[in-house]
C-alpha cells in the first residue's frame, strides 16, 4: 500500500474491504508490540494514513508506545538493538555510531509514519479512547491472566507495551481488548497451550471479537488439534 498509495498521496481501490486489512493490521501490530518490533510495528501502522481511515483503540495504543519508547530512548530501537550495550558506551560518538547501525530503518519508518499522518486531510491518532463493549472491564481480568501464564519471555522482562496500558484509564483499558486477546492466543500458540488458547477464545465468544484474524485461526488450529486427536 505504501507504493500503491505513493506514499498516501493517491487514494487506490484495495482488493479487499477496509475492514478485513485494518483487521489484519490490528492482529500483526499486536505481534510486534509484544516482540518490541518496532521497525515492522511503524510500517502496520502505515496502514491507517495510508488508507486514509480512522485510527482504531488498538493502533493509537500502538503508536502511544512506540513514541514514548522514542522519547524515553532518544530513538526508536529495532529488534536487533541491545539497550544495554548502547547505554555503557562512555562516547557520544559511539552511541551514535551504534544507533545508527542497529536502528537506522527504524527510525526512518518512524519518521515516515509521522510525515505521512501529518499531511492534510489524513486521520491522526488520538490522545484517549474508550469503548462501549458491554462487559469489556470483566473480562480485563482473566486475559490478563492468561497472558501472565502463557508469557514466553525472560521471568522479569515484560514488554514495554505493558507499562503503557498501566497508565491508561479503565475505559481506554477496555479498549484495547482487541489486541490483549490477540496477545493471548499468540502466546498460547507459541507455548503450545491449548488450554490457555480455549481459554481465550470464550473470553472472545463472550465479548463478539472471534471474527478477527486471530480468534479465526486459533479456532481452525483447535479443530485440528481435535481431528489428530480423534485420529
Amino acid at each position: 500500500m505504501l507504493y500503491a498509495t505513493d506514499l498516501g498521496q493517491a487514494a487506490i481501490r484495495v482488493p479487499r474491504s477496509k475492514r478485513l486489512i485494518l483487521a489484519d493490521a490490528e492482529a500483526a501490530l499486536a505481534r510486534c508490540l509484544d516482540f518490541e518490533d518496532y521497525d515492522l510495528g511503524g510500517e502496520v501502522l502505515l496502514t491507517w494514513p495510508l488508507l486514509s481511515s480512522s485510527w482504531s483503540a488498538v493502533a493509537c495504543f500502538g503508536f502511544k508506545v512506540l513514541a514514548r519508547v522514542e522519547d524515553e530512548v532518544g530513538f526508536l530501537p529495532a529488534p536487533i538493538t541491545r539497550l544495554d550495550r548502547y547505554r555503557s558506551l562512555e562516547r557520544a560518538e559511539e552511541r551514535s555510531r551504534y544507533a545508527l547501525a542497529t536502528a537506522y530503518h527504524t527510525a526512518y519508518v518512524m519518521g515516515l509514519l509521522c510525515a505521512i499522518t501529518l499531511n492534510p486531510g489524513k486521520p491522526v491518532p488520538h490522545k484517549t479512547w474508550a469503548t462501549n463493549r458491554r462487559g469489556a472491564d470483566k473480562e480485563l481480568a482473566p486475559l490478563l491472566d492468561l497472558l501472565h501464564s502463557a508469557s514466553t519471555r525472560d521471568k522479569g522482562k515484560e514488554p514495554h507495551w505493558l507499562s503503557d496500558f498501566w497508565t491508561l484509564d479503565p475505559h481506554e483499558r477496555a479498549a484495547t481488548l482487541p489486541m490483549l486477546l490477540t496477545i493471548a492466543l499468540q502466546r498460547a500458540a507459541r507455548s503450545h497451550n491449548l488450554q490457555n488458547m480455549r481459554d481465550a477464545l470464550e473470553v472472545g465468544v463472550r465479548l463478539g471479537l472471534v471474527m478477527g484474524p486471530a480468534s479465526l485461526q486459533a479456532a481452525e488450529f483447535l479443530q485440528r488439534a481435535a481431528t489428530l486427536s480423534a485420529i
